[in-house]
């Protein structure tokens, strides 16, 4: 974390363990969220430096963690509801022409 102080309570042995798996741009936000954790932290506690501390980093998996698995569910949801509608569609349209028959003219 470049130009970035950092607390001494920085653990990034942890960090790296929690993020196995992320990509580059995945742990850029992490980064930057953490960053504006420390700095929303600052302001409320009316200190003049910003330094990130682990908690800025906890607070900012936390929130990935929950916005990722929420787009993970949302996504095989869709998938499984594109799934189903691909099945039942032939089902369904053979049923309504039988319910409503087309009258040609």
């Amino acid at each position: 974390m470049k130009n970035v102080p950092v607390g001494s309570d920085l653990n990034l042995k942890e960090i790296a363990e929690k993020t196995e798996g992320y990509s580059g741009a995945e742990l850029s936000n992490l980064v930057n969220e953490a960053k504006h954790n420390a700095v929303r932290r600052t302001q409320e506690q009316k200190i003049e430096e910003p330094v990130v501390s682990m908690g800025d980093f906890t607070k900012a998996l936390e929130e990935f963690n929950s916005t990722h698995k929420k787009f993970k569910n949302e996504k095989a949801s869709n998938t499984g509801n594109n799934v189903i509608n691909a099945l039942l569609q032939p089902v369904l349209e053979g049923y309504m022409q039988q319910l409503l028959p087309v009258h040609n003219t």
